[in-house]
């Protein structure tokens, strides 16, 4: 099995961004996050090509943070747990398959999915000048899935 990965857009996006921030005050600039899964914190056989390519933006947002970080510019990345969106798969499987359905969300710290917006405060949290002592971190934003 031959795999590609197109890891070029969030560089493309990444060396957009370095001028405008790299230009501001150091009062005014933020961080740029970045998304990965909490399936690329792990390894599962068999060798899955999504979590492989979203580890290397984990590595990317550290290699970025370590070469912008003299300029003042700060890289993050958020890793979202388990997320629940009306109209995704997880709540077509609250309706088409209940029992999985709750046997999952018991086997979570919090007894619930995450949502889209869980992880928008995350990511505001890391947008704003409070985060200003993080750079080339990656948080885990999973409500403790990950504990079990």
């Amino acid at each position: 099995m031959i795999v590609a990965f197109d890891l070029e857009p969030p560089g493309l996006f990444s060396n957009a961004t370095v001028g405008p921030v790299r230009d501001a005050t150091v009062s005014t600039r933020r961080p740029r996050p970045r998304l990965a899964t909490s399936t690329s914190r792990s390894t599962t056989p068999p060798a899955r090509p999504v979590p492989t390519a979203k580890a290397a933006i984990m590595h990317f947002t550290q290699s970025q943070a370590a070469a912008v970080a003299k300029k003042g510019i700060r890289v993050k990345c958020v890793v979202p747990g388990s997320l629940e969106r009306p109209g995704g798969w997880k709540d077509k499987c609250r309706v088409e398959n209940p029992e999985l359905y709750n046997r999952t969300l018991a086997s979570f710290p919090f007894g619930r999915f995450g949502t889209p917006e869980d992880i928008a405060k995350v990511i505001l949290f890391l947008a704003s000048l409070l985060s200003g002592w993080f750079t080339g971190q990656t948080l885990l934003a999973d409500g403790g899935q990950t504990l079990q």
